[in-house]
């Protein structure tokens, strides 16, 4: 045997005697993974372990067991702590109970099983530790133990009442657990029970404009939503779902593929009885910026009324009922401008101003801010729009701290064109630049976007002495992405304008 195999079977048979404890175990096991994972003497290894877990109570195994299907390195000890909820499986009852929770944490930690961060309130384990206990522990209790943070993670991740229906607020609450639910996401394959835990966090990944793990999520949900039984299928998760799904597409510019999906959410929602107003105008609001984004302005307007006149009918007065319905206003004032009523489109969008102002709804406020900058910019009124978008911009970053958020990319490509609108090209180029490094960010999912800045850029430098070669090759990828989104034929002729562009992004950030 080499000297170092014969060294690592002695370790492991001292931690049998107690001479050496797993956690120092593990320190040998992160510098030298391969040897230990490819010796041959892996029972006298695994016997460790098993010693060790056949030890645990239940509810300590069970707590283990849950640890196992998170992300190992940050573990939130809150998410243990469920408050205010009524439904829990019996096994989980125990979590109610501070005292007893904290001395099976103790357990664990005696047991150099965990590690935790007192004052941080952080749990940690191995991933070794992980695949052990699950390797340990039968198919029945790992599929229980996976149901069980399908469960704490469903009432863990932060959700949006009917009336918000958006989580902006909260962006902070839903990054503490979104790597949970994605790990959590990854297993699904192996053990579906429910999409729950993954419908909430999809409304986040949409917001935070993470499309990559939104399509995926998706996929892995309605995966998951087929397996289950007809009779036990919830049809108004379906819509959820159905929403997600069309709202992914819709962001990226493919609106002819995002339509069945908001259609068939729409349908759910309007079919519901008892009547579900505050759900019913969201559907109406999804279908209202599709239609606006293909160009159906009027349209759109219409969807935009009858959302308005949904949510109205839900009653109340309180300041959360009237933010809620200022999200409609503002979209009022965007259907207004489109169909050129800025005088209206202005009074909306001052209603909305008010009402957003006083809640904690900062990126409706940045939207909202964002459209008068169109208002003001389709009026001729350049030093207003600038003056708005940069309101836009300001919000958005004091508020949601995401540089890298593509409707930043946005603010700043608009600024860029309000000052090239007023023949200020260095500020032109220095804003078109700092919105292609975002776009450049996004360009595999929001390729139109990406496209829409360096068409701009590329009008901006073809005035610069200099940089006529630059500004050509620009123009030339463009309008290659353009062809391509339009579905025209390679070498065909299109409008390079900027409204040619524009319709190719969703409406929200056009």
């Amino acid at each position: 045997m080499p000297p170092y195999n014969m060294l690592v079977t002695a370790r492991s048979n001292l931690i049998h005697r107690g001479s050496w404890s797993i956690s120092e175990f593990i320190v040998i096991y992160d510098r030298n993974t391969r040897q230990i994972d490819s010796m041959p003497g892996t029972n006298s290894l695994e016997a460790v372990w098993r010693l060790s877990f056949q030890s645990l109570s239940q509810d300590c195994a069970t707590l283990l067991g849950i640890m196992c299907y998170l992300t190992p390195d940050s573990i939130p000890q809150v998410l243990f702590e469920p408050v205010g909820v009524q439904d829990l499986p019996s096994e989980l009852e125990i979590c109610r109970d501070q005292l007893a929770l904290s001395n099976l944490i103790d357990e664990l930690l005696t047991l150099a099983l965990i590690k935790r961060e007192k004052s941080a309130r952080i749990l940690s384990l191995h991933r070794l530790m992980q695949q052990q206990f699950r390797h340990f522990s039968s198919p029945a209790d790992n599929q229980r133990f996976f149901y069980y943070t399908t469960c704490l993670l469903f009432e863990a991740f932060p959700q949006s009442d009917a009336k918000k229906g958006q989580l902006y607020d909260r962006w902070t609450e839903c990054q503490r657990y979104l790597q949970h639910v994605l790990n959590l996401k990854n297993q699904y394959k192996e053990a579906a029970t429910s999409t729950q835990p993954l419908v909430p966090s999809l409304k986040f990944l949409l917001e935070s404009a993470s499309y990559t793990e939104v399509q995926d999520s998706l996929a892995v949900a309605i995966s998951a939503f087929d397996e289950i039984a007809p009779e036990e299928k919830n049809q108004y998760l379906y819509a959820d779902l159905c929403a997600s799904s069309g709202l992914a597409w819709a962001h990226r510019g493919s609106f002819s593929l995002a339509r069945p999906w908001l259609e068939q959410s729409h349908k759910i929602r309007s079919a519901a009885d008892p009547p579900d107003g505050l759900e019913l105008s969201w559907a109406e609001i999804n279908m209202a910026n599709l239609e606006a984004s293909v160009g159906n302005f009027s349209s759109s307007l219409e969807w935009q009324i009858k959302a308005l006149r949904n949510r109205q009918s839900t009653g109340g007065e309180d300041a959360k009922h009237m933010h809620s319905q200022a999200i409609l206003y503002q979209n009022l004032g965007r259907c207004k401008y489109l169909v050129g009523n800025f005088a209206e489109a202005q009074v909306w969008c001052h209603i909305a101003v008010n009402l957003l102002s006083e809640s904690e709804n900062w990126a409706m406020l940045a939207y909202t801010y964002f459209v008068r900058g169109n208002i003001g910019r389709a009026e001729g009124d350049f030093a207003r729009a600038q003056e708005e978008y940069t309101q836009a911009h300001r919000v958005w970053l004091e508020k949601g701290l995401v540089r890298t958020h593509h409707f930043n990319g946005a603010c700043l490509y608009k600024l860029g064109c309000v000052a090239f609108d007023q023949d200020d090209s260095v500020s032109a180029i220095k804003h078109l630049q700092e919105s292609l490094v975002i776009a450049k960010l996004h360009q595999n999912v929001l390729v139109a976007d990406y496209a829409r800045v360096l068409r701009k850029l590329s009008v901006v430098l073809r005035r610069q002495p200099g940089h006529e070669a630059e500004a050509e090759a620009w123009r030339e990828e463009a309008e290659a992405i353009a062809r391509v989104r339009l579905g025209v034929q390679e070498g065909a002729c299109i409008a390079n304008d900027e409204q040619t562009y524009d319709e190719l992004v969703y409406i929200l950030w056009r």
